[in-house]
């Protein structure tokens, strides 16, 4: 009885730091959106008194409310999430929080003090990690946080494993469609620093792995 009076209190708590977040997020917006997300709060808490795993349904959400109307190509922006977040299965729920939230402080209205209230230090700064740094251009922004990625130790390495998912999301999406040629051919650039910043042998081998192969992969060849 008192672990279950333990569950319920912790559940309590997590609508009311959801509902938090989606209003502040909600004061970044017009009125018509801020109803829209008062109705999204009201989906979450069905959604909690409903499920015992309701982590990766909270994370998602507040990525899909936060991204808006944002593309991922020719799809809504949730399908590159999903994508991450399948990707990150195997290492965990708490992968797949950040893998859900990895794009929020730096394309979205959610901040990271956001993240901290809803999901903790360690998740928030595991978003931080994996969110690029501020640059003029692509290749400043990617300097820039390559280095902060190659200082990474301990624990915080779980942003590496984030940060090599969306890195194979979008290189999968790329490779299905030659039109992505050039894509590929500046993520093949690029892939040796980011290889050197983020990789670390055992971390998540089987990622890099795939990476390897659809990089090595030329126009035309099986």
């Amino acid at each position: 009885m008192k672990k279950l009076t333990l569950v319920l209190i912790g559940l309590i708590v997590l609508i009311g730091l959801v509902s938090w977040v989606l209003f502040q997020i909600g004061l970044a917006h017009p009125p018509a959106v801020r109803v829209l997300q008062v109705e999204q709060i009201q989906q979450l808490s069905q959604i909690i008194t409903a499920r015992v795993r309701v982590t990766e349904r909270v994370d998602q959400r507040i990525a899909v409310v936060g991204h808006g109307p944002q593309r991922y190509g020719d799809q809504p922006y949730v399908t590159h999430l999903d994508a991450v977040a399948q990707l990150l299965e195997p290492y965990g729920p708490v992968a797949q929080t950040v893998g859900y939230l990895h794009d929020v402080v730096e394309d979205t209205p959610v901040t990271a003090e956001q993240v901290r209230g809803a999901f903790g230090e360690f998740v928030e700064q595991c978003v931080n990690l994996v969110t690029d740094e501020p640059g003029t251009n692509r290749q400043e922004r990617k300097t820039t946080t390559n280095a902060k990625l190659a200082s990474v130790r301990g624990d915080l390495q779980l942003a590496l494993i984030v940060k090599a998912a969306d890195r194979l999301a979008n290189l999968r999406m790329c490779s299905r469609n030659s039109e992505n040629e050039p894509k590929l051919d500046m993520y093949r650039r690029e892939h040796a620093a980011f290889c050197q910043a983020a990789f670390r042998p055992g971390l998540c081998d089987a990622l890099w792995a795939e990476m390897a192969h659809i990089l090595s992969k030329r126009p035309g060849k099986v």
